[in-house]
């Protein structure tokens, strides 16, 4: 029996991991994709400082920025630079690694405890007659003084935390979290084959005698890669119409490998390559800080989520359909690329583009993918490819390509010149429901849960309308949430258990613990986030295990980025929501350990303190945040909320005043510091107050209605009626504000 035992054993063992083999093994079978691969920004990414990497001039080079000079020089083979430490102390530094190319290039150097520090004094790299050669700052607008969040020193710029596992190929982070140290190891420094392709052993197996290995499943599938990258779609032109694809669409497995280092996106689990991109990562949704209204980029989101809206991506384009997979380089520089799938006769005419042939503004990517430009010198394109509208600027802000060529005119030029050639085209319904919602309407509920049950829209606009509608409960959230966890898409999902937060505890725990199971960790992540801050006394005592379940999920979920502050702010926020004031103060005092000037982490432990009624440990906190950004809004706004309490009114007014001078957009600064105003008998400095609130925020109910009561109670009947009217008419279905018309009325 124990040889049958041991038998059945080994037929239970897993297949061996595969193991990574290295650049060099892959280049004796594909030295033509290898070529390719070593002219690429992807080969460049991450490399040791020598002759043959650095570009920049250590010839004894000096910038000064904001007074502080650094000195680029050479100490035998070595490249060092002279800059101010994290101390504010000038000090030698030598450059361990090359970091990016073109069209710029940093350098790296080490820190104790395994720290790789970005210096963000950067080369640009381009030609001379673009600008180029010559050093510059990455902020070269704003002085950036020792201490800074942005100081070189800082964590902002730590290669381990956010720069390495998409510079480097086999990347291990080997965070420890009771020492606060790296010990970084790879496979290959920079990105290489196997960052994408995935460990190679199992394919140099199979390479060496194919034959052997075909009818094994183990190894002859993909050909002895975990991971299916395929190639891109068969397309074929349609004169009068868009592309067509006439074979196999490409692979979306690229897609998921690619999007890992090609998207604004946070670590649920740990990376493996090949794995379902939103299994492994969170990615960030249209926020007014990443998009503009309409999802044209707004901050840098490398490329992921905006080309996931476009009309391409749902049509099954992949990566390689327009960028070669080694070289990274698009296939054709003009609109040769875009004709090998769209009909040259139709598209790449002056009736369609209407401008002159050979002039940039003929170039299909001008109009459809127009640039914004990141780091100073480095432009990026928008990959929306969107058709260009300037309504949605008359609309909602947003820019347009037309705009952006013809800077020298004004919107209402750009706009008798579209209208004339186009007429008047839509704006997306969901630009405007993001617009609304960005400036408090009083139909943003109404709007965004429409935005988010509209199947036609990609499930990245569905799934951005959900999380923002969280922010504005009511009855069309409530709606929507237990309907949007059930949805096929996952980021759908996601976003919709954040939104079931919001309904009553038994309501969460019924919809939420199915999804604890789901097949994406990114949403099992998010449900068990909203289980595990539920608060204490919402809890059903029988539904103890689920509650366990999901507070280990969660935990889970951030291992990988224990390294971050802002994971430990997350976390402290979970235990504050639940009453858990001891582990949220830890959590708390964990992400200023990892960052003593984390200006979030400060606010938030003197929230702490402030609940516990000890406002005298409050106090000095946001002192400190105010220290350390004196032009950070929360802090003047949390001080001045704790000196209202302490009954201290007159320096309360001066700390909630700079709050509104900082954030006049922040509604709920402008409505206290107007009541503080209003109970110190300063009427008409309260209603000034209130009236430039609602210059940034127009159908703001509650700014209207305090507005409409302070003017009634300083006799000013006629006034008050008028802007109560005003909020009627935008929330008719209110009854409080239908009482204050009628009362205004008599």
């Amino acid at each position: 029996m124990r040889p049958y035992i041991f038998f059945l054993a080994l037929l239970a063992l897993p297949a061996a991991a595969a193991e990574y083999v290295g650049s060099d093994t892959c280049a004796g079978c594909h030295s033509k994709e290898a070529a390719l691969w070593q002219d690429s920004h992807h080969h460049d990414a991450m490399l040791p400082a020598t002759d043959a990497t650095v570009a920049g001039d250590f010839a004894d080079a000096e910038y000064t920025h904001f007074e502080v000079t650094s000195r680029f020089f050479r100490r035998g083979d070595d490249f060092l630079v002279n800059t101010e430490d994290s101390a504010g102390k000038r000090q030698d530094f030598t450059v361990r690694y090359t970091f990016g190319v073109h069209p710029l290039q940093q350098y790296l150097v080490e820190f104790p405890g395994g720290r790789l520090q970005a210096l963000s004094v950067a080369w640009d790299n381009r030609a001379v007659g673009e600008g180029g050669q010559r050093w510059f700052h990455l902020y070269p607008d704003e002085p950036v003084p020792a201490g800074d969040v942005l100081h070189w020193s800082r964590h902002f710029h730590n290669w381990n935390l956010r720069c390495a596992e998409c510079h480097s190929t086999g990347l291990q982070k080997n965070y420890s979290p009771v020492t606060d140290t790296y010990q970084a190891a790879w496979s290959e420094v920079n990105v290489a084959c196997e960052a994408c392709h995935g460990p190679g052993s199992g394919h140099a197996e199979w390479a060496a005698e194919p034959e052997k290995h075909a009818a094994d499943t183990a190894i002859g599938k993909n050909r002895g890669f975990d991971v299916d990258l395929g190639g891109g779609g068969q397309w074929q032109p349609v004169p009068g119409s868009t592309a067509q694809l006439s074979g196999a669409p490409g692979s979306r497995q690229q897609l998921d490998v690619c999007a890992p280092c090609h998207s604004r996106r946070s670590v649920v689990e740990t990376p493996v390559v090949g794995d379902v991109f939103l299994d492994n990562y969170r990615l960030a949704l249209l926020t007014p800080d990443l998009y503009h209204p309409d999802g044209q980029i707004l901050d840098e989101v490398y490329v992921y989520g905006s080309f996931v809206q476009s009309k391409m991506y749902a049509e099954g384009v992949v990566c390689t359909d327009c960028h070669n997979p080694h070289s990274a380089e698009v296939y054709v520089e003009d609109n040769g690329l875009c004709v090998r799938c769209h009909s040259a006769e139709t598209f790449d005419t002056p009736s369609h583009h209407h401008h002159a042939e050979g002039s940039a503004g003929a170039q299909c990517v001008e109009c459809h993918m127009p640039e914004t430009t990141y780091m100073v010198v480095d432009p990026r394109r928008d990959h929306s490819l969107r058709i260009p509208n300037p309504l949605v600027t008359e609309i909602t802000g947003a820019p347009n390509a037309c705009s952006a060529c013809h800077s020298d005119q004004p919107l209402s030029w750009v706009l008798e010149n579209y209208r004339k050639r186009h007429g008047n085209v839509a704006v997306p319904a969901h630009a405007i429901s993001f617009h609304r919602a960005q400036r408090g309407a009083s139909d943003s509920g109404a709007r965004l849960a429409a935005t988010a049950m509209d199947v036609d829209l990609p499930a990245f606009i569905r799934a951005s309308a959900v999380e923002l509608l969280a922010g504005f409960p009511g009855r069309e959230a409530t709606m929507v949430a237990a309907q949007l966890v059930y949805d096929d898409e996952a980021l759908i999902r996601r976003a919709g258990a954040t939104l079931v937060a919001n309904l009553a505890p038994g309501q969460r725990v019924a919809i939420l613990a199915p999804l604890l199971e789901d097949d994406y960790a990114s949403v099992r992540a998010e449900a068990a986030r909203v289980l595990a801050s539920m608060p204490t006394e919402d809890r059903d005592p029988t539904q103890a295990a689920v509650f366990q379940r999901a507070e280990k999920a969660y935990l889970d979920s951030l291992q990988y980025n224990l390294d971050a502050p802002g994971v430990h702010l997350n976390l402290g926020a979970t235990y504050s929501q639940r009453g858990d004031r001891v582990r949220a103060e830890a959590a708390y005092r964990q992400a200023l350990k990892l960052d003593d000037r984390f200006l979030p982490a400060l606010l938030n432990l003197a929230d702490v303190y402030r609940a516990g009624g000890e406002d005298w440990r409050s106090r000095p906190l946001l002192k400190k945040a105010i220290q350390i950004e004196p032009s950070y809004a929360d802090a003047h706004y949390a001080m001045g909320l704790l000196l209202v309490r302490q009954k201290r009114y007159e320096q309360a007014r001066e700390y909630l005043s700079q709050a509104v001078e900082l954030r006049p957009d922040e509604s709920r600064y402008t409505y206290v510091y107007a009541v503080a105003l209003h109970s110190n008998d300063e009427v008409p400095q309260a209603v000034a107050v209130l009236e430039r609130g609602l210059h940034h925020r127009p159908e703001d109910l509650q700014l209207l209605v305090t507005l409409a009561q302070f003017h009634a109670q300083a006799g000013d009947i006629f006034r008050a009626r008028a802007v109560a009217e005003r909020a009627l008419s935008l929330a008719p279905g209110d009854q409080q504000i239908r009482q204050l018309v009628s009362s205004l009325s008599r």
